[in-house]
């Protein structure tokens, strides 16, 4: 408190001899802007200069601006360049006035252009230098997007340090792993497009595929660690923040009253792409517009040359029925008892040495009779059921209506893809597997000045997520993919084939205010308040259908039907920050800020699990009351301190987060998967330490060296779970015994450990780019995959991720026509498998490999066009990703990529006039 009134305090005193020079300041610039008029320029720079010293901004500004001209007058085009930056490290969003001089709009487009990484506005929700930023961020503009030759987005996360990436081009297009935080579908991270949150609203999902335009991205700023004190619960492990062109920023500052841009292009696996975007304003400028499409289609990848994907029913000879049909540890050796009563049904008791029984299982008879089943059943079926199937129809659209301060805005989406490459064959079949999430946004954002050093923003958005209902997944339920064992066999279970169809549908209103008070050059403050209403599915909308061959034919049966689908969840959420920067020397700045964050529940949520009765007690557990509750208040705070000395900079961060569980995670099922929900998941929490040193010896140069350490707690993950059950087939008729089923559970606690080292600069015509990136991740005090504790193991390796991974770039501008690129990708080996978070997994270790990719730009003929060839895999690596989710228990445990692929692209720009 005492530091605030000695604040006012200060202010109070300077307040008088600053009003002065004020007034002063203010008369002289009239009359040096009608010098600048009359042409007598001479005269404006003693007076301007001097006012650009002022310390009222709005006076600094119209003095850098009239000085900035002058010396464009004046043909002294350095010292114009110099002042335009000054002005827009003053005000970034400036833009000239229709009557300024062409040359002048030339300049600030220029310098613009030149420094656009130079400053971020993610971080803090107000634009500041990049370097002087309380967190680790990175950026890519617009340029290296179009030279890199990226086709979507998701490729450019691959060049980025702090990215451990699984693409398996399933339900989720690749599932990416930010700074060490292994998590299913990438939902420890928050995702924005424009501002706009783009995670799903039931489960937290980012769908970061190829549904997104590219050539409307203006820049990506990628904030590294936790983001909650500004954003919220989702900023748990870092913030994706994509900013697309301002329909002022597409067509220009000449006279153009309109743009075209549209792209085609196409290569390997039948792909096939489009994007156009419309751009306009009226002929007094009050008003501006734009609109960007994109659609892409792809039959993907055919995996069918892998033994995991081939659907060739001729396989089931060669395997191990006899342990497939097994039952041992913890789910058989309380089954002793049960086998010696069904040894007529072929079931036999398993003992170790010393004669006591360890399980149970098959005879041989027995065996080869399952076999004989699983075979009758695949024969059936055929291969348009079983064949595989993976085609990929996405589009997106984008549109902005300016006026003045208020921007409306419109986004939409639809992923539609085949899900195969996550399952091996024996497990689900290739059809039936498609995932269809789709969203809407609508946003209204309005930015206005109050006075010389307030500034409010406001942001009103309604968002609706689905999961078209025509959402399925296929399982195979077989003694051949384990889903089957002897107890099954003796119960005369058939074996079927499964479809399981999902539905849901949330949506959420969203209002933001944002104040930004800034004084000074030397104290800002950003604060504000949300308020969210959500209305969220509490389970997915499930039918499941079951095709069983019986006499030659196939029966359909539907055995379950959700009747909890529809049922919501509302909930009113209320968040209140600051944060503040004040420089306490000219090379020490000091960051502070909080976020107090709280939840309440607007209507009764708890609800009865049942299924449809149609086969009583068919693998589904006793109907079971389920009650919601609101989360507990939470206080995230961060705390920076930035030294700057010359070319160098220094940083120590502290920032805290939290994650609120999804209600997929809290109450969605998924039959004969997940048959219990956890509706009492704790809040997850990380505490983040970082430090930092940057070095930048001219503006297109620069090194930063980051270490980090992060503590997380109650993290949680998805667990086995053995739940005594009661079968009502006569065979086992009062006999109860264990069903393995799962859910999620809060495991304990992770530490992370990582250095990030960037790199970049240009030397004549050519550009480089490089980075490396260390991570050391470990779960404290694991569990086991029962949630259990894992005896004389305090530390267990997070898997899938690389300790060691390295990415570097080239471009040479050849000439105005002509540019070449390259792009290599270095990771090190990821553990998985026993010892490591990932368990199931049958690989010890995901080898380590090397991918290049290039592309090679000619632009200028015809006039307006871009031609550009770009080539995937250059060299024809042959390299896995690691297996998703509980990867090797249910899932493929490597995912395979794609060889060598060439895609051409043609880009063509109409400027109307």
């Amino acid at each position: 408190m005492n530091k605030w009134v000695s604040l006012c305090l200060l202010f109070g005193v300077l307040w008088v001899p600053t009003a002065q020079a004020e007034e002063s300041c203010e008369a002289v610039l009239n009359a040096a802007e009608e010098s600048y008029r009359a042409g007598r320029i001479r005269e404006v720079y003693p007076v301007a200069e001097a006012c650009a010293e002022e310390r009222n901004t709005e006076l600094k500004i119209r003095a850098l601006l009239v000085l900035a001209k002058t010396y464009l007058a004046d043909d002294r085009e350095e010292e114009a360049a110099a002042t335009v930056g000054e002005l827009l490290a003053l005000d970034p969003s400036f833009a000239p006035a229709p009557n300024d001089p062409d040359g002048f709009r030339i300049a600030v487009r220029q310098v613009r252009n030149r420094s656009v990484t130079s400053r971020v506005a993610t971080v803090s929700k107000v634009d500041e230098p990049l370097r002087e930023a309380p967190a680790s961020v990175l950026v890519v503009t617009a340029e290296e997007i179009a030279r890199r030759g990226y086709i979507d987005l998701e490729e450019v996360l691959h060049d980025l340090p702090g990215f451990d990436i699984s693409r398996g081009n399933g339900e989720v297009y690749s599932n990416i792993y930010m700074r060490g935080y292994r998590s299913d579908r990438s939902d420890r991270m928050l995702f924005l497009v424009d501002g706009i949150e783009q995670n799903d609203l039931h489960s937290n999902t980012v769908y970061l595929s190829r549904q997104l335009p590219v050539s409307n991205v203006d820049t990506i700023e990628v904030v590294y660690g936790p983001a909650s004190t500004i954003y919220g619960a989702d900023a748990f492990t870092g913030v994706i923040s994509i900013t697309t062109k301002s329909p002022d920023a597409l067509v220009g500052t000449s006279d153009r009253r309109m743009v075209v841009e549209a792209q085609v292009g196409g290569g390997e696996f039948g792909t096939s792409f489009a994007e156009l975007t419309l751009a306009g304003r009226t002929p007094n400028e009050r008003m501006s517009w734009s609109v960007t499409g994109r659609m892409f289609r792809s039959d993907e990848q055919d995996l069918t040359a892998d033994s995991d994907w081939n659907y060739d029913p001729t396989e089931l000879e060669d395997l191990n029925y006899e342990g497939l049909l097994q039952l041992t540890d913890a789910l058989g050796e309380d089954l002793a008892g049960v086998c010696l009563r069904l040894v007529d049904r072929g079931c036999e008791v398993l003992v170790d040495d010393m004669g006591k029984p360890v399980g149970i299982g098959p005879t041989v008879e027995a065996a080869g009779q399952a076999r004989a089943l699983d075979q009758a059943l695949f024969d059936a079926l055929g291969d348009e059921v079983l064949g595989f199937n993976d085609d990929t129809r996405n589009w997106s659209l984008d549109a902005k209506l300016r006026f003045g301060d208020l921007t409306l805005g419109l986004q939409s989406w639809r992923r539609e893809e085949g899900s195969s490459p996550w399952y091996p064959d024996l497990v689900r079949s290739g059809t039936g597997n498609i995932w269809i999430p789709r969203q809407t946004n609508l946003y209204a954002r309005y930015s206005h000045s109050l006075g010389r050093h307030v500034t409010v923003n406001l942001l009103s958005r309604f968002k609706l997520h689905e999961l078209d209902d025509e959402s399925s997944v296929s399982r195979l339920i077989t003694f051949a993919g384990s889903s089957l064992n002897i107890l099954d066999f003796a119960a005369d279970v058939v074996p079927a084939f499964q479809q399981l169809r999902f539905g849901q549908s949330s949506n959420e209103f969203r209002n933001e205010m944002t104040f930004v008070y800034q004084p000074s050059q030397t104290f800002s403050l950003v604060s504000g308040l949300e308020i969210r209403n959500r209305s969220l599915q509490l389970d997915l909308k499930s039918e499941v259908t079951s095709l069983v061959r019986a006499n030659d034919s196939l029966n359909t049966t539907k055995y379950f039907n959700n009747q909890i689908g529809d049922a919501t969840g509302d909930s009113s959420e209320f968040g209140v920050f600051a944060q503040a920067s004040w420089r306490l020397h000219e090379s020490l700045k000091v960051v502070f800020g909080g976020r107090y964050d709280t939840m309440q529940l607007r209507n009764e949520t708890s609800f009865l699990l049942v299924d449809d009765g149609s086969e009583p007690g068919a693998a589904s557990p006793m109907p079971q009351q389920v009650e919601l509750a609101g989360s507990p208040d939470v206080l995230t705070p961060r705390l920076a301190l930035v030294y700057t000395r010359g070319d160098f900079v220094a940083r120590a961060v502290y920032a805290e987060a939290f994650k609120e569980p999804s209600n997929f995670q809290k109450s969605s099922r998924e039959p004969g998967i997940r048959e219990f929900p956890s509706p009492d998941l704790d809040q997850e929490t990380v505490r983040n330490v970082e430090l930092s040193v940057s070095w930048q010896p001219r503006s297109d140069r620069t090194v930063e060296v980051d270490l980090y350490e992060a503590f997380y707690s109650e993290a949680a993950a998805f667990k086995s779970e053995v739940d005594a059950g009661v079968t009502e087939n006569p065979l086992l008729a009062l006999e109860t015994f264990p069903i393995a089923s799962g859910t999620f559970k809060n495991t304990g606690a992770l530490e992370v450990r990582g250095a990030q080292v960037t790199a970049k600069g240009r030397f004549g015509r050519w550009d480089f780019f490089g980075n490396y990136t260390y991570t050391e991740p470990f779960s404290i005090d694991p569990s086991d995959d029962l949630g259990g504790e894992i005896e004389s193991v305090d530390r267990q390796r997070i898997g899938d991720i690389a300790k060691h991974r390295f990415n570097f770039g080239a471009n040479l501008e050849l000439n105005k026509h002509w540019n070449f690129n390259l792009r290599s990708n270095w990771v090190g080996e990821r553990p998985t498998g026993e010892g490591t978070t990932v368990p199931d997994n049958i690989v010890e270790e995901v080898d380590a490999y090397f991918v290049s990719n290039a592309a090679v730009t000619y632009s200028g003929f015809p006039a307006g066009t871009t031609w550009q060839l770009v080539v995937r895999n250059l060299f024809d690596a042959d390299y896995d990703h690691p297996g998703v989710q509980r990867g090797g228990e249910g899932f493929a445990s490597l995912l395979p990529q794609p060889g060598r692929a060439v895609y051409l692209r043609l880009l063509y720009k109409w400027d109307g006039r």
